[in-house]
């Protein structure tokens, strides 16, 4: 546990001999609080000896509540009160938006990070739609891109319309709702600050460039006067 928070939220282990090798690997959300990440891979090791007894393999996703002796995706639905009344298309237009640019956030994000991509997309006037995707630091990005991209399929065929929901997998998890969670993202995002008003007595570039031409030909009037001045007085001398 400790080895997961020391190493960016992500590790891998083994222990034992070849052919009773065990490995195992704990992954945590970037930016989470070392004490939660430590807690939440003791509570999934837990479980998975617990729910899993006699499987050679387990998966835990502490954050969607479940723990699965799993191969094949899962997807759950998280639906509560309140249920917001939106326009199916719009919603499904959006969502689809929404988790494309995190998949491409995540799959783009490096060898050297966590694959994560998190973000929100407007729906209406009034509603956000709160997307998070993050895979095993163990696969290829081109392998997160892929599995993350089969689970908007599998969205697209079970559950469209649907407003909160996590797609997991042995080795990525999809989670979006209309409000916020995991506390990823301020539920009152600001938008770009605009750019200062200007001044009034803000000078531009037309006026400086015409006022340092005309100092240019006054100073130029002065130096050719000065210098008719000298000549004309050398020959009265």
């Amino acid at each position: 546990m400790g080895n997961v928070t020391a190493n960016n939220g992500f590790y891998i282990t083994l222990i034992g001999q070849d052919p009773n090798r065990a490995y195992g690997l704990g992954m945590c959300i970037p930016g989470s609080d070392r004490q939660n990440c430590s807690n939440c891979i003791y509570g999934a090791s837990n479980l998975l000896i617990t729910i899993c007894p006699n499987q050679t393999e387990g998966v835990a996703w502490i954050e969607a509540l479940e723990t699965f002796c799993m191969t094949e995706p899962v997807i759950q639905t998280l639906e509560k009160d309140p249920i917001r009344q939106v326009n199916l298309k719009e919603f499904d237009n959006a969502w689809e938006s929404l988790m494309h640019r995190v998949i491409d956030e995540a799959a783009s994000s490096g060898s050297n990070t966590m694959y994560y991509g998190v973000d929100r997309q407007q729906l209406g006037t009034s509603l956000s739609i709160y997307g998070f995707v993050q895979c095993s630091k163990d696969i290829s990005a081109s392998n997160c891109d892929q599995r993350l991209r089969q689970n908007v399929d599998n969205y697209s065929s079970c559950c469209s319309g649907t407003q909160r929901g996590i797609t997991e997998r042995p080795s990525c998890f999809m989670r979006w709702d209309l409000d916020p969670f995991f506390g990823l993202l301020d539920e009152n995002i600001s938008s770009p600050t605009p750019p200062p008003e200007k001044s009034d007595r803000t000078i531009s570039i037309g006026v400086v460039v015409g006022i340092t031409g005309i100092l240019t030909f006054v100073i130029s009037m002065l130096l050719s006067l000065g210098i008719a001045l000298c000549i004309r007085r050398k020959a009265h001398q």
